[in-house]
């Protein structure tokens, strides 16, 4: 691995996963599929960069929901979600604070 590039691609992360975390919790408050899909696409690809495995999981599982307009019943995997992402969260600061 190049030197800088896990923390290159931790920031990015850490940077960008809030707002498409928020735009999933509007997206399945408003059943908006599009929205669901395209936030949850982006997601999927950062957490698995992250090695976030679990996440990135559901959120291809919410990203197929969202392209396919299988939008009822979001409560249990959104709960999952908001574990699985404040787990991730809270994982990567902590590694970023390490690196500084």
């Amino acid at each position: 691995l190049r030197a800088g590039l896990l923390r290159r691609v931790v920031d990015a992360w850490l940077e960008q996963a809030p707002s498409l975390y928020s735009d999933m919790q509007m997206a399945a408050r408003s059943a908006d599929g599009a929205l669901l899909y395209r936030a949850a696409h982006s997601l999927k690809n950062g957490s698995a960069n992250v090695g976030a495995r679990q996440l990135s999981e559901l959120c291809a599982e919410l990203e197929q929901r969202g392209r396919h307009g299988q939008l009822d019943d979001l409560a249990q995997p959104m709960a999952e979600l908001e574990r699985l992402y404040q787990g991730t969260s809270a994982a990567l600061r902590d590694l970023q604070a390490q690196e500084a």
